[in-house]
């Protein structure tokens, strides 16, 4: 059965679709000028890893 609304799809999504157990997302980041503890203190957050060409 196709959704008609918003209150069917989110009742068609918890019932239907595949569930997750983990997710993953990548940010990458290039310059030539970048400096990577300026990038984590702007992000908030530190790098799990990271890499200068």
């Amino acid at each position: 059965m196709k959704p008609r609304n918003a209150s069917e799809l989110q009742r068609w999504a918890l019932t239907e679709m595949a569930q997750l157990d983990r997710s993953v997302a990548t940010l990458r980041i290039f310059g030539d000028d970048l400096d990577p503890a300026e990038i984590s203190a702007l992000l908030g957050h530190a790098a799990t890893k990271q890499q200068r060409f």
